[in-house]
């Protein structure tokens, strides 16, 4: 297997995943209370943008978090179409990523 190509991968999600949610922390810090349902500003905190992230990254999408405002969903569509496009850029690139064609 090819960990380099794996590593790449794994450090290009974990860069999305982060950078949105600083975004959407940034959001609900600029106007509390309107970008998400499920979160209270006085107690949210980075890991529950984290965890909106992921969730949203995964394409698991719980549903206790959720965009409320036009902005917010858009910025959550933008996450959703990068998170398919590196699937499909890993898929294309790095096909042979979990290949084990050496070892046989």
């Amino acid at each position: 297997m090819n960990f380099t190509k794996i590593s790449r991968f794994f450090i290009l999600q974990v860069i999305i995943i982060t950078t949105f949610a600083i975004i959407y922390e940034a959001l609900e810090m600029y106007k509390p209370d309107l970008h998400f349902k499920g979160l209270h500003h006085n107690t949210s905190t980075f890991f529950d943008f984290l965890y909106f992230s992921v969730t949203t990254q995964t394409t698991v999408g719980f549903g206790d978090i959720v965009p409320n405002s036009t902005f917010t969903r858009i910025i959550t569509m933008i996450q959703m179409m990068m998170s398919y496009m590196a699937l499909g850029v890993a898929d294309v690139l790095g096909g042979d990523v979990f290949s084990f064609r050496d070892y046989y």
